[in-house]
C-alpha cells in the first residue's frame, strides 16, 4: 500500500466536520506520512465547495470525494454521527476508530506514534 491511511467521513456544513478539517489542516506536518480520504455522500458540488472553502487542494495526501447514495462507507461502519475516523497501517491492519472530533488529540498522538506501520 505505501502509506498509512486516515479516512475521514464528513459532511460539508457540518460545524463538527469543519473543526475537525481545521485541526487537520492546522497539523498538516503530522498527516504528511498518511493518505487522507475524506469521503461523504453529499453531491460533488459541495465536495468541490467543501474543497474549495478549505483549501484541500494544496495537500496533495487528502484525496476528496462521495460515495454517492450508496452509502456503503457509512453504512459499513454505522455511522450515526459525524465526523467519523478510522485510522489503518500502511497494510491496512485497522489502528482505531475515532467517533467524534473530540478525539483528534487522541487520533494525532496515535499518528504521532506511528512509525510507517
Amino acid at each position: 500500500m505505501g502509506k498509512p491511511i486516515l479516512l475521514v467521513y464528513f459532511s460539508p456544513g457540518c460545524d463538527h466536520c469543519e473543526k475537525l478539517v481545521l485541526q487537520m489542516t492546522k497539523h498538516y506536518k503530522e498527516l504528511k506520512k498518511l493518505s487522507v480520504a475524506l469521503i461523504t455522500h453529499r453531491p460533488v458540488k459541495d465536495v468541490a465547495s467543501f474543497v474549495e472553502q478549505f483549501a484541500l487542494q494544496q495537500h496533495p495526501n487528502f484525496y476528496t470525494g462521495t460515495e454517492g447514495n450508496s452509502f456503503f462507507i457509512k453504512n459499513y461502519y454505522h455511522l450515526e454521527q459525524l465526523p467519523f475516523m478510522v485510522l489503518f497501517t500502511k497494510n491496512g491492519d485497522l489502528v482505531q476508530q475515532y467517533h467524534s472530533e473530540n478525539e483528534w488529540n487522541n487520533l494525532l498522538q496515535q499518528i504521532k506514534r506511528m512509525k510507517n506501520e
